[in-house]
């Protein structure tokens, strides 16, 4: 019964087709699994607004009345299992710099309410303080090289909610008002988060 193998030249042709096949596969995968932690990373803004949208109906949270008033809640108000707490790179999100802003454009007897969310972990992966209807993969950056980059605003806050006098908050210039004499009336702010705000970041 003969048997017969492989010959040295069809052994070396399997190697270089492989090779190939690896060539092509492996940025293929790559650049899947990028797109994949990117998309995985704006998922969480949009469901950290999601759940802080269903928070205020039940009255855990104040929201603003007056045009010119803030209500910013840090993710770790908001009752996600403890896994949820790190992102898609595999970072802890910094609480102080990942937070839900909602601000009312309309009146106190007619309110009309815009949710803005900004996220970043400790890796420096980032999405800014954005209106909730332009958030996209376009605005995310990963891994920042410097602070700068990131442009999110650091806040702290308490569980009952801390009541500050804020003169910018970066995100929000382009609707924040101005007094009759032109100049900006700053935010009356309302900031939710842990005790353990901002201890590590």
């Amino acid at each position: 019964m003969n048997q017969k193998g492989f010959t040295l030249i069809e052994l070396l042709a399997t190697i270089v087709i492989i090779a190939v096949l690896l060539n092509i596969a492996i940025p293929a995968v790559t650049g899947y699994l990028g797109t994949s932690k990117k998309r995985l990373f704006v998922d969480d803004a949009i469901t950290n607004q999601e759940i802080v949208s269903r928070d205020t109906i039940l009255e855990k949270f104040k929201l603003p009345v007056a045009e010119n008033e803030v209500t910013i809640i840090s993710t770790s108000m908001l009752g996600k299992e403890k896994d949820s707490f790190r992102s898609s790179y595999g970072f802890l999100y910094a609480e102080n710099k990942s937070y839900v802003a909602i601000v009312n454009r309309g009146t106190p007897d007619e309110p009309k309410y815009e949710y803005y969310v900004a996220l970043q972990d400790l890796g420096r992966n980032a999405l800014p303080l954005t209106n909730i209807e332009d958030v996209e993969e376009d605005i995310f950056t990963k891994n920042a090289k410097n602070r700068m980059e990131l442009t999110i605003q650091s806040f702290c806050g308490t569980t009952e909610g801390t009541n500050r006098s804020l003169y910018t908050i970066k995100g929000l210039e382009d609707i924040q008002l101005k007094d009759e004499n032109g100049y900006l009336k700053n935010w009356d702010t309302t900031i939710y988060s842990s005790e353990q705000c901002g201890r590590v970041s």
